[in-house]
């Protein structure tokens, strides 16, 4: 009777070549943004900001919601936690905005709420001038994390934390 003999995998001829790429992913994750990738990211939520200062619509409004869950997270893990404060209003104010346009169809800011955004984008700017590539993927999991376990904010949390 024949020896049992070991199981092993698959063979994968690129497995080289995926340990490589998993190296050099590492290491690009423990360095900040660069100067273009701040730039590119900056320019998304700048530009969705300008067009809900215009004429705002619903796709601006869920990047400038993105962003602002990206700051909150950050500034929770030490990127700011002195304006945690600061970025819930301005999480407020686009809550504002969408209950608004619920209701009347336009998607704009109030004037509080533009001053909030204003502030929250300069932070979230700065945010991301310091903060790792490794540390704001570990922040856009952690508000995936928190969206599926139902951690969102309504217009009765706006209301019981403004009381």
């Amino acid at each position: 009777m024949p020896a049992s003999k070991k199981t092993r995998r698959k063979y994968d001829p690129t497995r080289f070549v995926s340990r490589i790429v998993s190296s050099a992913e590492k290491r690009r994750d423990a360095n900040p943004l660069t100067d273009d990738q701040q730039r590119d990211l900056g320019l998304v939520y700048h530009i969705a900001f300008e067009q809900m200062l215009r004429d705002g619509d619903e796709e601006s409004w869920y990047v400038l919601a993105s962003s602002m869950n990206v700051a909150l997270v950050l500034a929770e893990r030490g990127y700011g936690e002195e304006f945690i404060p600061e970025v819930k209003a301005a999480m407020e104010s686009l809550m504002a905005v969408k209950y608004r346009a619920d209701r009347t169809g336009k998607w704009t800011f109030d004037e509080s709420g533009i001053a909030a955004m204003r502030h929250a984008i300069t932070l979230h700017d700065q945010q991301c001038a310091l903060a790792t590539r490794a540390e704001i993927k570990e922040a856009l999991r952690a508000i995936v994390k928190r969206a599926n376990e139902g951690h969102m904010y309504s217009a009765e949390e706006c209301q019981l934390e403004a009381a």
